[in-house]
């Protein structure tokens, strides 16, 4: 009997969901007419939120002919979030916790970042536009009463799907 070899094979990921191609090229026409208006007198501030909920990044691996070359989704429990703030002038400011994104965790990182930029850049407000995508959270009366409070100039980009 002839034993059959392994092979290694590319690990197909599929994703669980993704923005349209419409609001891909709304929130990118949006930053090009922008850009091309005031780029250089205002600093930008994109803020965006992913999470890590599984502990196996392999994009290839060994298997036999004739089997799939699947893996098994092992979820990290809590998972871990992230939170990035990203300036046009090239700080990053970031932060990782074991909770999902809502309004309140939201709302600690923002206030959290007001306090930074406060000492960095103490007049930031008068130059400095916050761009979000628009998730749930974000327009949240919570957050934007947030927002109006700690008088934070901020944009949303296209619709979020």
């Amino acid at each position: 009997m002839k034993a059959k070899g392994m092979a290694y094979k590319k690990v197909v990921h599929i994703p669980i969901g993704a923005n349209s191609n419409r609001n891909l090229i709304l929130r990118q026409r949006w930053l090009m007419t922008a850009l091309e208006n005031d780029h250089k007198n205002r600093v930008y501030i994109n803020i965006d939120e992913s999470w890590l909920g599984m502990s196996d990044f392999r994009r290839m691996k060994w298997r036999a002919p004739g089997t799939t070359n699947s893996v098994v989704a092992f979820s990290m429990a809590p998972r871990v979030t992230m939170m990035v703030a990203v300036d046009s002038l090239g700080n990053v400011y970031f932060a990782l916790s074991q909770s999902n994104s809502n309004s309140d965790t939201f709302g600690l990182f923002i206030r959290s970042l007001v306090l930074k930029l406060d000492k960095e850049r103490p007049n930031w407000r008068k130059n400095t536009l916050v761009t979000l995508d628009g998730a749930r959270y974000h327009r949240s009366a919570e957050t934007s009463e947030l927002f109006a409070t700690l008088d934070i100039p901020v944009a949303m980009l296209g619709p979020y799907r």
